[in-house]
């Protein structure tokens, strides 16, 4: 590890600059360390400080999270495919699966980046935490595997490496001299909204809404001199250019959310709904993985299994079920087929509709100990994640209703002692999460620092006073607390 310079702030006299700067670092990545929730043991040296300080930046915790979201969301076109116009297996058709290597040189792109992380992380953190820390170790692992599944598919599941790159001559043609036309006006709009953007600047031009929602909608039909020789495709049913110009439309309608904060009577809604949004992102996360989980184990254990082949479901048969059952019902379109109808029906499931029809059928086609399955997903979505999503939004809503109170009680005048304890300790809400968490003393504070593994906290009983300011005293034991750095690596530390 680096050397660092000696630390000493028992004297508030600066000597140097740079040992000052770097010691106000060093204060101010602890400080954060804290208010984020984060262990205060890693490097300390000013390279490492940056690094540390780069790593838990927005922007890159942002694009982390980004590409968490990618790696996601390539279950939805991995075979088998999600894109589908339908998961029942009788109109889905074939599935549009992307041509082989497509997915896998994706994956390894996002797993390069997580690889990233995780050196990044490493390091900061020093070679005796990474081995403490379980969850890294695991992520190792993880990655470890990740890899060798990526390799393995590449290799068994790919007859062909190099994509065919097959020029596509549908578009050099045209249905009309009116596309081109309108093609020309479409480099109009947009030469006069880049000017628009900068004769009224970033902010105000986005503060318009109508700016980027109105002339997106005037965009959409030169559009269609490009897809109007795909009318073959099912696709073009949905994604057309009118059903495009509709929906944005519909956007402009929602324009009038805008003034419902303004409301008096939904203001409390709007403010509880955005806090919201921030507050239960992690609960999101349970709740994410959750049905990720769930729905990749039904794909493993009941893929095809309700196809019509599979169960022999014809017409006479369908006539001669009873009531209420999954043929009866044409419930065809609910299976595990792929990730998306796998969602599916586990929302179904969560929302209990129906849901003894899916344990019944499910029995029969698989085993019954594929109703552990149902009963366990019910548990966890319905049981656990649906009641603690409802009290959660109870409490958030009665939270903000308080505050509301209370800022009316300010604004009258009539500020109590119950009102200003109220204003100290926060919210309902946030002490819902509070509630186990104790302010630690000084002495567990000092403790804690003493054993930091990459900067040393010495806890003097004596202490010459060098300064024209005493030193800090403990009043437990009635001693002077000294704070001195050291350098070296972590085998021989140099006492400062």
């Amino acid at each position: 590890m680096e050397e660092m310079e000696v630390q000493n702030v028992q004297s508030p006299i600066i000597i140097d600059d740079d040992k000052s700067e770097h010691a106000i670092n060093q204060a101010a990545v602890f400080v954060e360390d804290a208010a984020q929730y984060r262990s205060i043991n890693h490097k300390v040296d000013s390279k490492s400080l940056w690094m540390y300080r780069w790593y838990y930046s927005k922007p890159v915790r942002w694009g982390h999270t980004f590409i968490i979201f990618l790696y996601l969301m390539l279950a939805f076109v991995e075979k088998p495919s999600s894109l589908t116009l339908s998961s029942d297996p009788r109109f889905r058709g074939k599935r549009p699966d992307p041509p082989c290597g497509v997915t896998e040189s994706l994956e390894i792109i996002f797993l390069l980046c997580f690889v990233f992380d995780l050196v990044v992380k490493g390091h900061v953190l020093g070679r005796r935490q990474v081995i403490r820390n379980k969850w890294l170790l695991s992520y190792s692992v993880v990655l470890i595997i990740s890899f060798i599944d990526v390799f393995i598919s590449l290799s068994s599941g790919c007859n062909l490496i190099l994509l065919d790159f097959e020029y596509d001559k549908t578009w050099k043609k045209t249905n009309s001299h009116l596309a081109v036309v309108n093609f020309f006006f479409i480099l109009y709009y947009l030469i006069e909204q880049m000017v628009k953007l900068w004769a009224v600047g970033w902010q105000r031009y986005r503060s318009s809404l109508a700016l980027e929602i109105v002339h997106v909608s005037l965009y959409g039909a030169p559009f269609q001199s490009s897809t109007s020789n795909q009318s073959e495709h099912n696709i073009k049913r949905i994604f057309n250019v009118p059903n495009m110009i509709r929906v944005i439309n519909m956007l402009i309608i929602f324009r009038l959310l805008r003034i419902v904060p303004n409301i008096k009577s939904l203001s409390l809604i709007v403010e509880t709904l955005i806090k919201l949004l921030k507050h239960l992102r992690p609960f999101g996360g349970i709740i994410v993985a959750s049905y990720y989980v769930f729905a990749i184990l039904g794909m493993m254990l009941f893929n095809k299994v309700t196809s019509p082949s599979a169960v022999g479901a014809k017409e006479t048969r369908i006539l001669t079920e009873e009531c209420g059952s999954f043929d009866q019902l044409q419930y065809y379109a609910n299976n595990f087929d792929d990730f998306g109808a796998a969602l599916v029906v586990l929302w179904d499931l969560m929302v209990v509709n129906n849901w003894h029809v899916f344990l019944k059928e499910y029995a029969k086609v698989a085993r019954s100990w594929s109703q552990l399955y149902f009963v366990a997903w019910y548990l966890i979505s319905v049981i656990l994640i649906i009641n603690l999503f409802v009290a959660l939004i109870l409490e958030a809503f009665i939270s903000q209703w308080e505050m509301k109170q209370q800022r009316i009680r300010q604004n009258d005048g009539a500020r109590s002692l119950e009102t200003e304890v109220t204003l100290h300790v926060g919210s309902r809400f946030h002490q819902l999460f509070s509630t186990n968490l104790v302010e630690p003393t000084e002495e567990e504070l000092v403790f804690e620092l003493s054993g930091h593994h990459h900067y040393a906290f010495d806890v003097q009983g004596n202490v010459e006073n060098t300064a024209n300011i005493p030193p800090y005293t403990d009043s437990k034991n009635g001693g002077q607390l000294g704070l001195r750095g050291w350098t070296g690596d972590e085998n021989n530390r140099k006492r400062g």
